[in-house]
Formats: structure tokens, sequence, C-alpha cells
């Protein structure tokens, strides 16, 4: 009960919950950290996998509750990258990540393939692919299948 007779509530009693320091500028020697997370579809398993060694180290030296997250000042990705990014900064309940690194890998194993069909690629042994990713010898193979097509006809 209060001082005046009227009865107090829980969260009436309660400590405010500290307010957290505001992080110096960089300029007054304080490094910044970034993590950048490149794209790459199904490909995200490697940085997954990568990042999930990084952690297990980590957690070796500052306890299993270490994450990535709390390493870094900045994460950001692109693509697959984002995806990455989000898991790896989403805060559960009490604000701490909601999922370990090693999540990451379970989760591009699991939903890997619904995420990211596989395209089917002409495979032709005059074909390859072009110094920018393009696929060389397709538009040829299709051309000659049309020549002779035409050629039957005439």
């Amino acid at each position: 009960m209060a001082s005046n007779g009227e009865a107090t509530t829980e969260s009436e009693t309660a400590a405010p919950a500290p307010v957290p320091e505001p992080t110096p500028p960089p300029c007054q020697g304080r490094l910044i950290t970034v993590l950048s997370i490149d794209g790459g579809g199904i490909r995200g398993l490697i940085p997954a996998t990568i990042l999930a060694c990084l952690e297990a180290k980590l957690q070796e030296l500052d306890g299993p509750e270490a994450r990535i997250a709390d390493y870094f000042d900045v994460i950001a990705g692109t693509s697959t990258g984002a995806l990455i990014t989000s898991m790896l900064a989403a805060p559960d309940d009490n604000r701490r990540p909601l999922f370990a690194a090693d999540d990451l890998t379970k989760f591009y194993l699991e939903n890997g393939p619904k995420i990211f069909p596989q395209r089917r690629i002409l495979k032709h042994k005059n074909s390859g692919v072009g110094p920018c990713g393009q696929i060389a010898g397709s538009e040829h193979i299709n051309f000659r299948r049309n020549l002779r097509m035409t050629e039957k006809e005439e």
C-alpha cells in the first residue's frame, strides 16, 4: 500500500528500466563494426556455415549465450544476405537475438529448396558460361535447330 492508503500496482512499484548509454561517435575513438553479408540464393549456406563456426568460437570465449549480433554495431545484407541478417538481428521477448547462427544452416537446408527453386540450364557440348554469367552456345543451338526445321519444310 502506498503511504496515502491506496493500493499500489506492481508496475507502480517496479523500478524503471535502465536507459542504455548512447554510443559515442567514431570521432571519439570508437570503431563501428559492420557485418555485410552478400546475396546468392541457396549459396547463403556458405555465410551461414561460416557464421555458425564464428559464433561457436565466440561462445567458447564468452559463454553459450554469445551471439553474432553482440559483436557488430551494424549487420546488413543483400538478397539472401538480408534474410540471414534478419535472422541474426531479430529480437526475442528479452531483446536478445531470436536465432543462433547455428539455426541459419538448418533453416537453409529445410527451406532452401522451397525458397530457391533450381533452374534448368540447357547443357550441350558447345555451351558454356561466359565471363558475365550469360550462357554461351544456347542461342546457337536454338538457331541450328530452327534452321534444320526450316530446311525440312522447303
